[in-house]
């Protein structure tokens, strides 16, 4: 749980409470472990904020009482991305405390009436006392002399002045709020406005409450016995009953309909949605975002929560429209042919609930079957459509189509999905995000924006229903990519903009310690070479985007195929990467890892437990038919295991493509394969062996590792058969040893253990940490931390998973280039697991 942009502090209250007062998951002290520091550090900015300005208090005070009385206390009054946003509301207008700065606040409660306000307090669950004590809190702060007016000129019935102002103040009050003044300001709590105390109650009992609604509360005998209550004590236990009781109401209040445990979220950044949020960063980086990367429309919230969006998808069979289109005409070309096309069926108009007129065609050939539903709607204003209303009707749609408006993007387009509306794009020159992952023919139907009119309809009507199904199923696959969702899942929109952005760097650029030679007069061995951290890395044949003329989908077909399977099983991803690490520590990044055979490379024992294999397979067959032997086994192999670490939460790297793959697939060539059980002096020789350094048999061999599991099999020597000493390897925890052997008893071979304890499921430097506590699973990873050259390493990466990532990617990319074959060395396999 991380600290949240709305939580202060809470205590508990033995009082019951309201039902919809929740205490159960609220506590003092909530984040002492995860954030121990939150609020020292909450405490410092508002205490900055206060020695800079004093009136900012009064605005955060404000600013928690608004937020209360709207959602609940959950944040939302903070957020400012749309017009249509709490904030922006004429109760709130003139709130402060955003960013601990600017003018007095206002106050626009003035004329509430007793009863009214009191309904309004106890439908939060909240008491008289409670009413009395929250517009208490009017004792410090200022409001506009334009809440003033009505009270000191235009008081009802009569006019003229309210006459529960004490007479001598009156004069004062008028002199400070001159007729028509309404920007000047006045103390809510005269002569006490800059210290919080129970001055304020004073002042109203004495006919010196500024604010019609303080005044009001000394004529209810009620809130009045409670005022004099606080008056009539001894000012130094007034005082601190007073503050006694003010803490319990605002803690009582700040307790209204909180959202706890799964409900809700704790936002990064609390001005605005994710959305907003990222196109505000892309903006300051001066990234537009319709020329150098497209990011996703913002759908309404309630609509991407899964399995609980308010309006849910109807069965195929039972939505009333062929198609719809819900928009505003504006006087575009498209959205007038969609509402002409719908008026020429005058006689089958379907009635229908619209709050304008709408117009829905019926097919002439089957009574009761509605073709087309079209509409000239209102989204602002009196008349508009409200947001559930909007989806309710295209839930009842099978296409939902999407003409150009102002420009050729379109939010329409993202909103069908959550739906399950199969959306036909009738614009032209749209742009949509994330082409090298999701494949939008498969999800969609692109109509000629020239040709709309009864054909489209025709079309339409003659896809059977399967093929929607099909198109709706793999549009399920990817609208996560369509949702700004916390960091935490596994599939955002985030993590796409993330990698549109980091596809624009070349990762040569970042490594230092990389050479590649050509055909040359001289020739070093390699050996020689690796000494000087380089290997003959074969990469002036490789180069990012090799496919772009011969193959211009070949990417976006392997990272489809992987982005369809992880969603499936996320298990797959290192599985992917392990694949990619095995060819090229054998026969060099050539694929000779996927051929079968009884004396092929897979079947070594070192091999065994390799998975993947499907999806390789399913990618080739997908580049057969697109591009016919073109794209090797071995670069599909090299862009899956690229695509796995992203999907696994991990950075997105370039991958230089133009392998061929091998004619030799051996078992007995993978007898020096590095083993968990090797030393580490005899890893770094294997590593040497093919030009790598120690840096990236740290960054390989286990921060690889960060994914995944192992089978028990290779655990066994270190727990119960350790080499000198018998027994369980002294270097495990002492708090693991029981856990690892209940899960992996003497003999047994086939249960699987977590290669990143606690962290197996994302890709980040948790490993790191793991290793330097005693953690790592595998006796290769413990003994790097008892190594001179690597422990360094090991440090340095669990301080900063920047620098992991970075040496990471560097990494693959060299290993990715071992001894490749290129040009016209090996061939291009039409089947991987065949040899042609």
């Amino acid at each position: 749980m991380e600290f949240s942009c709305f939580n202060r502090k809470a205590l508990i209250l033995v009082t019951v409470l309201c039902n919809f007062i929740m205490v159960s998951s609220l506590e003092v002290g909530f984040y002492s472990q995860t954030c121990p520091n939150a609020e020292s550090i909450v405490s410092t900015v508002v205490q900055e904020a206060f020695s800079t300005e004093q009136s900012v208090a009064a605005k955060l005070l404000r600013l928690h009482f608004h937020d209360c009385f709207v959602e609940g206390c959950d944040g939302s009054i903070l957020i400012d991305s749309g017009d249509d946003q709490e904030k922006n509301a004429l109760g709130h207008q003139g709130l402060e405390g955003f960013n601990s700065n600017g003018p007095s606040y206002e106050v626009s409660t003035g004329r509430s009436s007793i009863q009214l306000l009191r309904s309004k307090f106890q439908k939060k669950g909240l008491t008289d006392k409670d009413l009395v004590l929250l517009s208490a809190a009017h004792t410090i702060g200022t409001t506009a002399c334009f809440f003033m007016q009505e009270r000191l000129y235009e008081f009802p019935p009569h006019g003229g002045s309210d006459p529960s102002i004490n007479p001598a103040f009156l004069p004062d009050l008028k002199s400070m709020c001159p007729k028509g003044g309404n920007s000047e300001r006045l103390p809510l709590d005269p002569g006490s406005e800059r210290i919080f105390d129970d001055h304020i109650l004073r002042n109203i009992k004495n006919g010196l409450g500024v604010m019609q609604s303080d005044a009001r509360l000394f004529n209810d005998s009620v809130t009045k016995r409670i005022i004099d209550a606080y008056v009539g004590i001894a000012n130094i236990g007034s005082k601190a009953l007073f503050n006694r009781d003010f803490a319990a109401a605002v803690v009582k209040m700040g307790l209204i309909g909180v959202k706890s445990g799964s409900d809700g979220e704790i936002r990064p950044w609390c001005w605005g949605s994710l959305f907003q949020v990222v196109a505000d960063i892309l903006e300051s980086l001066q990234i537009s975002n319709s020329r150098d990367i497209i990011i996703p429309g913002n759908v309404d919230d309630r609509m991407t929560r899964d399995g609980e969006n308010f309006v849910q998808p109807l069965p195929l069979s039972r939505r009333k429209y062929l198609a719809n289109y819900l928009g505003c005409a504006q006087g575009k070309v498209g959205r007038l042919q969609l509402l002409e096309l719908a008026k020429q069926y005058p006689d089958k108009v379907a009635t229908d609930p619209f709050p304008l007129d709408a117009f829905a065609a019926v097919d002439h050939k089957e009574a009761g079957k509605t073709l087309l539903e079209s509409a000239d709607l209102k989204f602002k204003g009196p008349d508009k459509l409200e947001s559930e209303d909007y989806f309710q009707h295209l839930h009842n749609a099978k296409f939902c189509l999407a003409p150009r408006g102002e420009s050729s993007w379109s939010l329409r387009f993202y909103e069908f999905f959550f739906v399950e509306c199969v959306p036909v794009i009738l614009s032209d020159q749209i742009e949509l995000p994330f082409q090298n992952i999701i494949d939008y023919k498969k999800i969609s139907i692109k109509w000629p924006s020239t040709r709309i009119g009864p054909q489209l309809l025709e079309y339409l009507e003659s896809i059977p229903d399967k093929y929607k199904e099909e198109m709706i199923a793999h549009g399920r696959q990817v609208m996560c990519l369509f949702v700004y969702a916390p960091e935490s899942e596994l599939c955002t929109a985030i993590k796409g903009i993330l990698r549109e952005l980091q596809r624009k760097v070349r990762l040569f650029h970042q490594s230092t310690e990389t050479f590649w030679l050509h055909c040359g007069a001289v020739r070093l061995e390699e050996a020689q070479l690796a000494q000087y951290g380089g290997t003959f890395l074969s990469v002036s044949s490789l180069e990012v985007g090799f496919y772009n003329k011969t193959c211009p989908d070949a990417e976006s077909i392997v990272t489809s195929v992987v982005s369809e399977a992880f969603s499936k099983n996320p298990a797959l991803a290192p599985k992917l990467l392990r694949l990619h690490f095995h060819d090229c520590f054998v026969e060099r990044c050539d694929g000779s890892i996927l051929v079968e055979g009884d004396n092929a490379e897979k079947n070594a024992v070192a091999h065994q437990g390799l998975d993947g294999f499907d999806v390789i397979k399913k990618a080739k067959a997908k580049l057969e038919k697109a591009c016919p032997s073109t794209v090797s086994c071995s670069g599909i192999v090299a862009l899956a295991a690229r695509d796995a670490v992203f999907w696994s939460h991990g950075p997105f790297y370039e991958v230089p493509t133009g392998r061929r793959d091998g004619l030799i697939s051996n078992i007995s060539h993978a007898d020096g394969f590095p083993s968990v059980d090797d030393s580490i002096k005899l890893l770094v020789s294997k590593f040497v062996e093919k030009g790598l350094t120690d840096k990236e048999l740290v960054v390989l061999a286990a921060g690889a590792h960060t994914i995944g599991t192992t089978a028990c099999f290779f655990m066994l020597r270190r727990l119960y058969e350790f080499p000198s000493h018998g027994g369980a390897d002294p270097s495990i925890n002492p708090s693991l040893l029981p856990r690892l052997k209940s899960k992996c008893p003497r003999g047994g071979i086939m249960q699987r253990l977590p290669l990143d304890w606690n962290g197996e499921k994302e890709f980040d430097n948790h490993i790191f940490h793991n290793i330097k506590r005693g953690y790592g699973l595998l006796e290769s990873d413990a003994g790097l931390c008892n190594d001179s050259a690597s422990k360094p390493l090991i440090d340095a990466y669990d301080e900063d998973p920047r620098a992991f990532y970075t040496d990471f990617t560097a990494a693959m990319v060299r290993m990715g280039s071992i001894g490749v074959k290129t040009g016209s060395e090996g061939n291009i396999r039409r089947i991987c697991n065949v040899f042609n």
